[in-house]
């Protein structure tokens, strides 16, 4: 499994990464501060995307143009939003997990490597 985690704090960001490497040791963790280099990461395994892992911060700030290039996001083995609240104009996809801000690492992990939130985005 490879992992992209998108997240516009620095020390969020960090935080995330830290958690993920330390679970899933020896696997890549990229991080991803813009939705360019989100992009660029997924071109990179763009011939393993199910087996690609992106933890994606929807943010107060970026919402509207994050949220539509999660739309147009090509699909991939997992795709964790993590948001303080279900943006009501979210695109559903039924093959994303939804965690609320403020999460622990094991919500995280669990959301992860389980599919397990405390909502599931669904198609309806």
């Amino acid at each position: 499994m490879f992992y992209l985690v998108y997240e516009r704090d620095p020390f969020v960001r960090v935080d995330i990464c830290e958690a993920l490497v330390g679970e899933f040791e020896g696997k890549p963790v990229v991080e991803c501060d813009t939705l360019e280099s989100l992009e660029q990461g997924l071109a990179v395994y763009s011939d393993r995307l199910q087996q690609t892992c992106v933890a994606f911060a929807v943010s107060a700030d970026e919402s509207e143009a994050e949220l539509e290039w999660l739309s147009r996001m090509a699909p991939v083995g997992r795709l964790v939003i993590l948001a303080d609240e279900m943006p009501p104009d979210f695109p559903r996809r039924c093959d994303a997990v939804y965690l609320s801000k403020p999460f622990s690492t094991h919500g995280l992990i669990a959301a992860i490597r389980d599919g397990l939130s405390d909502q599931l985005a669904s198609l309806t």
